[in-house]
């Protein structure tokens, strides 16, 4: 995987994650040309598709946070609420 820093048009300061340095240029340059040839229409539209699936992967994390934290809520509501449990001396000796 090839890291670097891309200053071009596209913005100063973005991190470029590809194979290989042309592989970066390639998508910067397709996805800045006007008028696109078939590849650079696929070239972008591999990259939107891309970053959906990213953000359709990160969505499960705070989904499932959720349903656990309901899950929670209900299970307490279910035995009555929260409730402390005191801990005595006497009931230690008892045992």
């Amino acid at each position: 995987m090839f890291h670097h820093t891309s200053t071009g048009p596209l913005g100063t300061g973005t991190l470029c994650r590809c194979a290989d340095a042309g592989s970066c240029m390639k998508l910067a340059e397709a996805k800045e040309a006007k008028e696109k040839t078939d590849a650079q229409k696929a070239i972008v539209a591999a990259d939107q598709q891309g970053d959906r699936k990213t953000l359709k992967a990160d969505s499960i994390i705070p989904v499932g946070m959720a349903v656990i934290y309901l899950l929670l809520m209900l299970y307490f509501r279910g035995i009555g609420g929260y409730k402390a449990v005191r801990i005595s001396a006497s009931a230690e000796s008892k045992h």
